[in-house]
């Protein structure tokens, strides 16, 4: 995964969630291949935060990494996509 568009979010770093997912200061990235009804897709959720809350940048990016390992597979699931 490129992670150039993550860069402007602050400092990403790879985190496991989907087939590849960055975390960064402020946002955070996940992508899987979906093979679900026999059609092959690439899904991405990215999540982009519009302030700098909680102030500390490690507390932000343990909330993120939740967040996506949450939220992703669930998406993922909704879609019915064989992994996540």
């Amino acid at each position: 995964m490129q992670d150039r568009g993550l860069q402007r979010l602050g400092h990403p770093s790879p985190v496991d969630v989907g087939d590849a997912a960055r975390v960064a200061d402020r946002g955070a990235m996940a992508v899987a291949d979906c093979t679900g009804a026999g059609d092959r897709k690439r899904i991405a959720t990215l999540i982009q935060l519009e302030q700098e809350h909680p102030e500390d940048s490690s507390q932000r990016r343990k909330d993120l990494t939740q967040l996506l390992r949450a939220y992703f597979p669930k998406a993922m699931a909704a879609l019915d996509c064989d992994s996540a």
